[in-house]
């Protein structure tokens, strides 16, 4: 188990592509898309032609999770935002 590192590139970037979130993801092309679309659906993300990009939503609710819990993506998954 490990933080998210999606979590963390959106963090720490006021944009990015979805050939890098899907790389640092370590998650499969399906769980990925499906964390892409709820993160959107949710407005946690916007996306662009080639970019996504995290909105205030997301700076503001990353900034109340506690950072020392680790998670598991594969699980983050199972549940609904």
């Amino acid at each position: 188990k490990k933080n998210n590192p999606v979590l963390n590139l959106l963090a720490n970037a006021s944009s990015t592509t979805r050939t890098n979130l899907y790389s640092v993801s370590g998650l499969d092309a399906t769980n990925f898309n499906r964390l892409i679309g709820e993160l959107s659906v949710n407005n946690f993300i916007r996306l662009s032609t080639y970019d996504i990009i995290p909105t205030e939503k997301f700076f503001n609710t990353f900034k109340k999770i506690d950072k020392s819990i680790e998670i598991d993506p594969e699980v983050t998954l199972n549940v609904s935002i």
